[in-house]
């Protein structure tokens, strides 16, 4: 088999044959590329990156400080009341010895469920059968749940971003309607922020305003440790204080002194330690996280110290801090109230124009429509278009007086103001007069034409204002393209005959119509009689 030479002269052995990918030693750009995309997303790995208080927690304002550093006042003095002793009996012996054999078999080896497990039983009361911390408390626990995104701080301007919370156990209270808060409390959350009506939930079961987490992890083999637990501590205890920190800018903002402690608790704990932390904000910008207790498990007294501290933490809540926040809700729907009471005193009374003018407006189409109604009761002839009234013999005396003297006058009055006039149609009937005369053997001989007051009268156009036709240009030739002529028949000479028929109907005598009614009334009596002789 040959062998490749190279420049020298000496020969190269062969590349063996590959068997996969080969493995390449990842440089300091890719070590840094992942740690980013890490760090920056927010997964599970970031807490354990260590560089994660740094770049994650600290560029969103959120602070891990020794355990050496002195506390603020309020802070310290509210530690000293978790740290008091209670009331309550503690663990027995035969209890303590049960419980330090439990530490011993999960130090041969265990993980967080089983870490989990021995100290739900032992130390965290369970709040749904609890006879001390149940369901007539409030409070509610969640295990293993993300926390609402809404609470945990961001840093716009920063590339990394806070893990998620999902504590192992999670604190608060029930959002169930009545079991804590009333209905017009659970109002008042509600307008806690402006945009996000549900702010105060922490969970998607509805715990709200949570102020106890904690984080269990394994020692050994599970690669948990109190270190990695207490990054997310941080996490989450600062979201405890987003909560109510809302409600303390809404008592701000209303102008009340009025405030609700704003601290919450966190236990990083294996099955060997628990740490105990407490969180607070300062300067309504930095979260602080700081641990003020340690305990070893194994150790009888440590034991009955930490489930002793818990159960303080606890009664806080239910208690103390249960009470604040009744209180603060309770002022800010107060407030609420005043102020939609000042903003209905201040909002101007509503405005009855447009309801005038719809009225205004309903009357003068009803007049209108009565006006055309009296205009049709006077009769047309048909081809003629000649006006004539029909005497009805069968009507009364005082039938007959009032239906004539209402028609002249409605006649009369159309003509001089115009059927669609909004006035006299609403004046009408009072302006009916009955004569204080009348002559019952010749009522249409009294009885005045209107024609003749509508020809006479100035307001009327007599025709003088119509253009005059010239008979003489309907003569006149025309003449065409090729040189012929023609006359056309002119349109204005219809026009012309039109104008003057209805002239001269306008300027017939009133004789000529009382001799036409006359006349209808004794061609109507004529008529009748034959009737009665023809046996009808």
């Amino acid at each position: 088999m040959g062998h490749t030479k190279d420049a020298g002269g000496f020969a190269v052995p062969p590349t063996p044959p590959s068997t996969g990918s080969r493995s390449r030693r990842p440089s300091a750009a890719d070590n840094y590329s992942q740690f980013s995309a890490a760090s920056a997303s927010g997964s599970s790995s970031g807490v354990r990156n260590r560089m994660y208080r740094q770049n994650n927690l600290a560029l969103s304002n959120i602070y891990v400080r020794p355990s050496a550093a002195p506390l603020p006042d309020v802070v310290s003095s509210h530690v000293e009341t978790i740290r008091a002793e209670r009331d309550s009996p503690g663990l027995s012996s035969n209890e303590m010895k049960q419980v330090v054999g439990q530490l011993d078999v999960l130090a041969e080896g265990c993980d967080e469920d089983d870490v989990a497990a021995f100290l739900s039983d032992t130390i965290f009361p369970n709040p749904k059968t609890d006879p001390v911390y149940g369901p007539a408390t409030g409070l509610m626990s969640s295990s293993s749940t993300l926390m609402s995104q809404h609470l945990v701080p961001t840093n716009p301007i920063s590339p990394y971003n806070v893990t998620q919370p999902k504590p192992d156990k999670l604190y608060g209270y029930s959002g169930n309607p009545n079991a804590v808060f009333t209905q017009q409390q659970m109002l008042a959350q509600a307008t806690l922020h402006p945009h996000i009506p549900h702010y105060p939930a922490a969970t998607s079961q509805g715990l709200r305003l949570p102020f106890f987490a904690i984080e269990f992890k394994a020692a050994g083999g599970t690669r948990g440790d109190l270190w990695v637990a207490t990054n997310q501590c941080a996490g989450a205890s600062s979201a405890c204080l987003s909560a109510v920190n809302q409600l303390n800018t809404s008592l701000r903002e209303y102008q009340s002194k009025q405030r609700v402690d704003n601290l919450s608790y966190c236990i990083a704990v294996d099955n060997n330690t628990a740490q105990l932390y407490i969180s607070w904000k300062e300067d309504d910008l930095n979260y602080y996280l700081q641990r003020v207790d340690a305990f070893l498990l194994s150790r009888p007294e440590d034991f009955k110290n930490f489930r002793k501290q818990v159960r303080n933490i606890l009664d806080w809540g239910k208690d103390a801090r249960l009470k604040q926040i009744r209180d603060a809700l309770d002022t800010i729907l107060e407030e609420n109230r005043k102020r939609a009471s000042e903003a209905a005193k201040s909002r101007p009374p509503p405005s009855y124009g447009s309801g005038g003018s719809s009225s205004k407006k309903h009357k003068s189409s009803s007049s209108r429509r009565n006006s055309s109604r009296s205009n049709s009761a006077l009769g047309q002839s048909g081809e003629t278009n000649e006006l004539y009234w029909e005497v009805d013999d069968t009507a009364t005396q005082e039938d007959w007086k009032q239906s004539s003297s209402y028609q002249q006058q409605s006649f009369i009055q159309d003509v001089n103001d115009g059927p669609a006039s909004e006035h006299h149609c609403q004046d009408r009937p009072e302006q009916v007069q009955t004569p204080a005369s009348f002559d019952a053997a010749e009522p249409l001989a009294s009885f005045t034409d209107p024609l003749a007051s509508f020809a006479t009268d100035p307001a009327i156009d007599d025709g003088s204002a119509l253009p005059e036709c010239n008979p003489e240009d309907d003569q006149q030739d025309y003449e065409n393209l090729d040189g012929t002529t023609y006359q056309p028949t002119h349109p204005r000479s219809s026009k012309h005959n039109g104008q003057q028929k209805a002239k001269q109907r306008r300027t017939e005598p009133a004789s000529n119509s009382a001799a036409k009614g006359r006349k209808s009334s004794s061609h109507s009596k004529a008529k009748a009689k034959e009737g009665q002789n023809d046996g009808w």
